[in-house]
């Protein structure tokens, strides 16, 4: 049975979204593209509140695809994506939005 880590996770939802550990390490901004990826192979490895930290802006960046809906979000402008998400509320605002004005 294959044993659950978030070395392994994290990689899986960033494909998910279409996100590069390059624009990753730009949202997160604690750790370098070069240390994130030795980390995703293997080569280090996560502390439990950099996992958690990080799961929580996966989280985001999920709801934030959701919330926008067929509009595809292109992940790769990680300054962009940090600005957006580091909007208080913008979330709220988008999902108040589409609850109103369905596609």
């Amino acid at each position: 049975m294959a044993t659950f880590n978030p070395e392994n996770e994290i990689p899986r939802r960033l494909r998910a979204l279409g996100c590069s550990v390059a624009a990753f390490a730009v949202i997160y901004g604690k750790r370098s593209q070069p240390h994130l990826s030795a980390t995703f192979r293997g080569q280090s490895s996560l502390t439990g509140s950099e996992a958690q930290e990080m799961y929580r802006l996966l989280d985001q960046m999920e709801a934030l695809a959701r919330a926008l809906d067929p509009i595809p979000i292109n992940f790769s402008n990680g300054i962009l994506i940090k600005k957006i998400l580091g909007d208080a509320g913008i979330l709220q605002k988008i999902e108040s939005w589409n609850q109103f004005n369905r596609f």
